[in-house]
């Protein structure tokens, strides 16, 4: 599953894409930015 993040504007902000280890070659699983971010 991928899940998309859009802003007010309609702009792509995020990408998440569930159980990456399977899906997604390591070389760019390496160049990946994980953001965490806590909603409080």
């Amino acid at each position: 599953m991928i899940n998309l993040d859009f802003d007010e504007a309609g702009r792509l902000i995020g990408i998440e894409v569930l159980a990456a280890r399977c899906k997604l070659p390591r070389w760019l699983l390496d160049a990946a930015e994980r953001l965490d971010v806590d909603d409080e």
